[in-house]
């Protein structure tokens, strides 16, 4: 599959679709009442707010393995390795917050062949994508 950039209907230029897609997060951030906004104090509201069932909450408890994140590590500002040698970017950045939001932290992996990583994801290796 060949991505192609997507390009402006105001001028020809293309936009990449990282760009697009960077934007897209910053707006979910901004937007009030989400669940992607911080509390006025700065901190998550209680876990109940994400509405999970005793049974999936017991399920993220029991399985904490196959809370696996496969992420690139050469993708600024999406997703990186910080100097500290960290998961960084806008993507951990939302990772950071679903796991303050359920309680939980993924396992974060670097990988970078993207056609593995959709193998992971479709087999259950991988249990989410940051962006």
């Amino acid at each position: 599959m060949k991505l192609t950039p997507w390009k402006s209907r105001a001028t020809n230029t293309p936009t990449p679709w990282w760009v697009v897609c960077g934007y897209i997060v910053l707006i979910l951030y901004m937007i009030p009442g989400t669940d992607f906004v911080l509390a006025s104090n700065n901190k998550a509201p209680a876990s109940s707010a994400v509405g999970l069932t005793d049974e999936e909450r017991s399920w993220l408890k029991a399985h904490p393995d196959k809370l696996t994140l496969f992420f690139n590590t050469q993708f600024p500002p999406i997703e990186f390795i910080s100097e500290s040698g960290s998961f960084a970017g806008m993507g951990a950045d939302v990772i950071s917050r679903i796991e303050s939001l359920l309680g939980i932290d993924f396992v974060k992996t670097p990988l970078d062949d993207w056609n593995r990583h959709l193998a992971a994801l479709k087999s259950g290796e991988c249990a989410i994508k940051d962006v």
